[in-house]
């Protein structure tokens, strides 16, 4: 279990550095010219939370999944043999529905949080702070998910190890 910890507290690491580093280059590109961002709209920092999220719970499943399959089919991790997969088997098709729902949950919660503000716009380094949390927090809630799935108990066709 402690192998399987650190395991995943590495790749959680790793996750939450590339999207920071994503994130806050995409944000510097798109925002660097605007002292001030608007909150709603299609230039609004709610409107930019949706791709963000997406883009994000994406990065922190693919690649952390499909790494794990990879090393568990190499006999480098072993297969959960207790532990029954909820989502689906492909990596892809798993990120995708992760992406989906990370992003609608993160547009209701930057949705609520800006109605709740008050706010009509945002400095551009709040925006920074904002994404940087994203970055954070989506790695550590999906990254553990899409490593377990892909080490989960798939019934008779999985590779579990003896």
């Amino acid at each position: 279990m402690e192998g399987y910890r650190k395991y995943v507290t590495i790749e959680v690491v790793v996750s939450i550095f590339m999207s920071t580093l994503m994130n806050c280059i995409m944000t510097f590109v798109i925002f660097r010219a605007i002292p001030t961002v608007p909150v709603w709209g299609t230039s609004g920092a709610v409107f930019d939370a949706v791709p963000t999220a997406f883009m994000t719970v994406l990065m922190s499943s693919i690649m952390p999944g499909w790494l794990t399959a990879r090393r568990a089919r190499a006999n480098a991790l072993s297969f959960d043999k207790t532990h029954a997969a909820r989502l689906p088997g492909n990596v892809l098709v798993r990120a995708l529905l992760l992406a989906v729902a990370g992003a609608l949950v993160v547009a209701l919660l930057a949705s609520a949080l800006a109605s709740l503000s008050g706010a009509a716009i945002v400095a551009f380094w709040t925006l920074i702070l904002w994404k940087i949390l994203l970055s954070f927090l989506i790695p550590l809630c999906v990254t553990p998910i899409a490593i377990r799935e892909s080490l989960a108990n798939r019934g008779p066709k999985s590779r579990a190890l003896p």
